[in-house]
């Protein structure tokens, strides 16, 4: 039963993981002076992000709004 019970939670908590983390997806902050593309929302340049923030494709990022990538995230 013990095993049964660690099986479920560890599938569980894998399936969250890799549904919430996509990598050729971004966030990028729609404010007026943003220029760049982050990995995830707790980066430290998104903190000053006054405007909405958005889940968008990786190519998107780079063609249709002309970002680059963050210097806190990909470092």
């Amino acid at each position: 039963m013990k095993t049964l019970i660690l099986f479920f939670l560890l599938t569980a908590g894998s399936l969250s993981v890799s549904a919430q983390t996509r990598p050729d997806s971004v966030y990028i902050c729609l404010g007026k002076y943003s220029h760049a593309y982050h990995r995830n929302t707790y980066c430290k340049g998104l903190r000053n992000c006054k405007a909405k923030i958005m889940y968008v494709s990786l190519g998107d990022a780079i063609k249709k709004y002309g970002r680059k990538a963050c210097g806190y995230c990909y470092k």
